[in-house]
């Protein structure tokens, strides 16, 4: 729920409505769709199977009663009338729901029709109707404009909630759905509210609703039992007398066991057999779990029961119970192999990334597939991270696979934070210092390569010598490099690259088509002879960086980057010798790290340089995702941070780099 608060943007959601949202114990599935000004239709949301299509339809007149909670208020109109403008215009484009849920930013909006109701037509109405009231009242806290009907089927409901409560209209929408009327309300300002509503006449069925079995001649017609529903109001429904429904329904005990998606008959005949039966290749009768659903209404609607349902789902992607059943879902409905899982929006790994296919793995292979980037891990829900909240398996209710316990993300592959590759220790200490020769352009705080304590430092870096567009290279600080090439007692080695160069539009281009199969040997042979003019120690290539998606001002870089670098080091190596080291920088953030090809450059070069440094910044500010426990993205935190580091040294390491190649970065600035 915090997730979708954090949107600004206007939404409709699609959520199980049996499911509280405000419960610890079970989770949340939330499906959104942001909507834009001018068309708010969207196929994304799940639908949802109408019981009124094509059937007879009729205006009569509805009585409403609008009550409030709170407060008035007056600073949230633009947002509501955003919400009941999205929820209408969906509504008017698919006739097959018959509730919906809108958010913009604090309002929220939760709309009931029942199933004997045209959802299209009746959403337009009640919201005029509310929109009318709210300009003769003005607008509370909260709001609920409802017409209670005998049954679900006829019961209309719209809730509206200022302070952003989703919860709390998901519950009064459950209880219109259960054929509950809301009370308790602090204001009735309204019980004379009328609106004409277009009613739609059931339709009978005489087959079965899973298309697994063929209609024989001796089965009734039937309909199916809604909340609220008694042997009275079925005999409404069936169009038949009470004499003729009790002489086509003989249980003795039916009027007192009746559950909501149950089938009685309405004409003489044998109750269908609706359960389902297992596909031929083996898989389980499969069905799609709606926003709409529980397992009773499932199984009385399949000829099964709760129980039946919980056995066929024990190995099932994503079960976790009938106490917390999940939209979205596919399931089990008859004994049988799993079902593969339900595509998710967005998923980036995991079975259920969009496309995914078996491609005849079996059921328990399914969390191998689609791997993140650098072997990071990947959570239930198919996001990719480096951190705990990713990387921490944890167990469900059911044990089922991909799930996780309530309130965590679990993981499904690439689990757990040590560090890897960590068995085989250095040959030989390092310690590495880079030296920022244009620190001299500085008015104060300057410092001379000359006055380096080389008795502290196995190697110093000269940052930076300059690729020119050409791919010639050349020194800018030649006073400083001419210092720098007098020290002794250490390695010297000089860098190339760094975020100025990498990032300014005057220089952007030059790594990025420096390492091309067009340029890269012609760039690797001008730094081996840079090598051997100045007999230094190795080089070391701080480009910032391949593939980088998003840096502002520079268009976003290539995905051949990564592979067009590690040929570029390979010829590099080739130039240089063995003799001299390689080395390169790599980013601590996953975000930019995917970019690089670790193993393969791993191989390569002789150490990275590892920036656990910048980890936070002022460029964090209103990053909502930057810090754990800052939700408004505003919190001060350090850049540098040892937990922080420990995850990044996990995160590189299972991406392929050995431990003893990694010099861990830290900066202090002053």
């Amino acid at each position: 729920v915090s997730r979708v608060a954090a949107c600004s943007q206007p939404m409709l959601l699609d959520l199980a409505i049996y499911n509280p949202l405000n419960y610890s114990q079970t989770h949340s599935t939330i499906y959104a769709c942001i909507t834009e000004e001018e068309d708010t239709s969207t196929s994304s949301v799940a639908k949802r199977t109408a019981v009124a299509v094509n059937a007879t339809s009729t205006a009569s007149s509805v009585s409403f009663e609008l009550g409030t909670w709170g407060s008035a208020v007056d600073s949230a109109d633009d947002q509501l009338q955003r919400a009941l403008t999205d929820m209408e215009a969906y509504m008017e484009s698919d006739t097959d729901r018959n509730f919906m849920f809108a958010y913009s930013g604090q309002a929220v909006v939760g709309l009931y029709i029942g199933g004997r109701y045209d959802p299209s037509t009746t959403a337009a109405t009640v919201a005029e109707l509310m929109r009318s009231s709210i300009a003769s009242e003005g607008p509370f806290n909260q709001m609920a404009l409802q017409s209670c009907g005998s049954t679900a089927n006829y019961m209309v409901g719209l809730a509206i909630n200022l302070d952003g409560d989703l919860p709390a209209v998901q519950q009064l929408v459950k209880t219109w759905s259960e054929a509950g009327c809301v009370t308790g309300f602090e204001s009735n300002s309204n019980t004379n509210l009328t609106a004409t509503l277009t009613t739609v006449a059931p339709l009978l069925s005489n087959s079965s609703s899973s298309g697994t079995l063929t209609a024989r001649d001796d089965t009734c017609s039937t309909v199916q039992v809604v909340s609220g529903d008694s042997c009275t109001s079925l005999v409404t429904e069936c169009g038949i007398s009470s004499t003729e429904f009790y002489e086509y329904n003989t249980a003795s005990d039916l009027c007192s066991t009746l559950a909501v998606g149950q089938y009685v008959c309405c004409s003489s005949g044998d109750l269908p057999d609706y359960s389902p039966q297992p596909y031929s290749n083996g898989t389980c009768y499969t069905y799609l779990v709606e926003s709409g659903d529980s397992c009773s209404t499932i199984a009385a609607s399949n000829s099964l029961t709760v129980d039946d349902i919980d056995s066929f789902n024990n190995h099932t992607w994503g079960w976790l119970g009938c106490d917390d059943l999940q939209a979205g879902e596919n399931i089990c409905l008859s004994s049988g192999d799993p079902p593969f899982p339900a595509p998710v929006t967005g998923a980036t790994c995991g079975p259920q990334v969009p496309g995914t296919t078996a491609n005849g793995t079996d059921y328990d292979e399914w969390a191998t597939l689609n791997p993140c980037s650098l072997n990071a891990c990947c959570d239930v829900w198919g996001e990719c991270g480096t951190t705990p909240e990713f990387c921490t398996i944890t167990e469900s209710t059911t044990g089922a696979p991909g799930t996780a316990e309530a309130d965590t993300n679990g993981c499904i592959s690439n689990c757990g934070l040590d560090i890897v590759n960590n068995s085989t220790a250095p040959d030989e200490f390092f310690a590495i210092g880079y030296f920022e020769a244009f620190n001299v352009e500085r008015s104060c705080l300057t410092m001379d390569a000359s006055m380096i304590d080389t008795s502290k430092y196995t190697h110093i870096i000269f940052a930076f010598g300059t690729i020119n567009s050409d791919y010639s290279i050349s020194i800018n600080q030649t006073d400083q490099f001419e210092q720098f090439l007098n020290l002794t007692d250490v390695k010297k080695v000089v860098s190339f690259g760094g975020w100025d160069f990498s990032t300014s539009s005057d220089t952007y281009t030059i790594f990025r088509e420096g390492v091309t199969s067009t340029n890269r040997a012609l760039l690797a042979q001008n730094i081996g002879d840079f090598v051997s003019q100045y007999d230094i120690d190795g080089v070391d290539f701080d480009w910032e960086y391949p593939g980088e998606p998003d840096i502002p001002g520079i268009p976003a870089g290539s995905d051949e980057d990564g592979t067009n670098y590690v040929a570029f080091l390979k010829e590099v190596r080739s130039a240089i010798g063995t003799d001299k080291t390689l080395s390169i920088a790599m980013p601590a953030s996953y975000w930019y790290l995917r970019g690089f090809p670790v193993a393969d450059i791993n191989d390569i070069v002789d150490f990275i340089v590892y920036m656990t440094y910048d980890l936070h910044g002022q460029w964090d500010y209103g990053n909502t995702s930057a810090d754990d426990g800052c939700a408004d993205g505003n919190c001060l935190r350090s850049h540098v941070n040892l937990t922080e580091t420990t995850y990044a040294l996990s995160m590189v390491t299972k991406a392929g780099a050995d431990s003893n190649k990694l010099m861990v970065g830290v900066s202090s600035y002053g």
